[in-house]
């Protein structure tokens, strides 16, 4: 690591004659508590053998990645990872006091929503008696709980989404489920909460970002399998 903080990564990626690669240049701030990581690297990757299923043909020009992340702080005791807020469960129920986190598995990562008859994204009709979304609670996690007061209020999950979020590390993994027609997928993913500082007062202070493999429907695209962006969002 140089002076100021910057570091160099340089990873050989996989078991072929022209090897793909994992390299640039990134920086670690001095800012006390904070100690943003900044950066950029590329990522190349040639053609697989075929008996590789995920993007076998690899890619010509590399990819050009950003770094970002910073110092990961465990939750006080009582509160929740990412600043989200403190649920209640006291009447009257509404979004932001029963659920305080969103997760988003499709189109905002280029993977479309056609991608299965089921969307299992929780960030959405957020409006009673019906709420999609998470409910964390520190430092464990109640996925899309399923409430009733009185029959008004009830929780969407047609993903079977499950969540666990390590609050002392700042990791979180789960899985997903897909239909299409007789056909279930169970489709696991993983991240970090990642805190971005470049946030001020009154604003998100970390997000949550993973990523998991989506494989193709057997019945029709079985060479098909896609990588995923998953995005976990807190509702302060």
């Amino acid at each position: 690591m140089g002076p100021t903080g910057q570091f160099l990564v340089y990873q050989a990626m996989y078991p072929t004659t022209a090897q793909g690669t994992l390299m640039g240049t990134a920086q670690i701030d001095a800012t006390p508590n904070v100690h943003a990581v900044t950066g950029s690297l590329t990522w190349s990757r040639p053609v697989q053998a075929t008996t590789i299923k995920v993007y076998q043909t690899g890619w010509v020009t590399p990819l050009e990645l950003d770094v970002t992340g910073g110092l990961y702080v465990k939750p006080a005791t009582g509160a929740v990872v990412m600043g989200a807020k403190v649920p209640s469960l006291t009447t009257p129920l509404v979004y932001n006091s029963t659920i305080n986190s969103t997760i988003t598995f499709f189109s905002d990562s280029g993977i479309p929503t056609s991608a299965s008859a089921v969307n299992p994204n929780l960030n959405g009709n957020n409006t009673l008696p019906v709420l999609q979304g998470l409910r964390i609670n520190s430092p464990g996690t109640v996925v899309a709980p399923t409430l009733a007061t009185a029959g008004v209020l009830t929780t969407a999950n047609p993903g079977s989404v499950t969540l666990l979020v390590n609050s002392a590390t700042g990791s979180f993994s789960g899985s997903f489920k897909l239909k299409d027609g007789a056909v279930l997928r169970t489709v696991l993913y993983s991240g970090l909460i990642v805190p971005d500082v470049t946030t001020t007062a009154n604003t998100l202070d970390a997000v949550g970002a993973g990523s998991y493999l989506l494989t193709g429907n057997p019945a029709t695209a079985p060479d098909s399998t896609k990588s995923g962006r998953v995005t976990l969002l807190p509702i302060p």
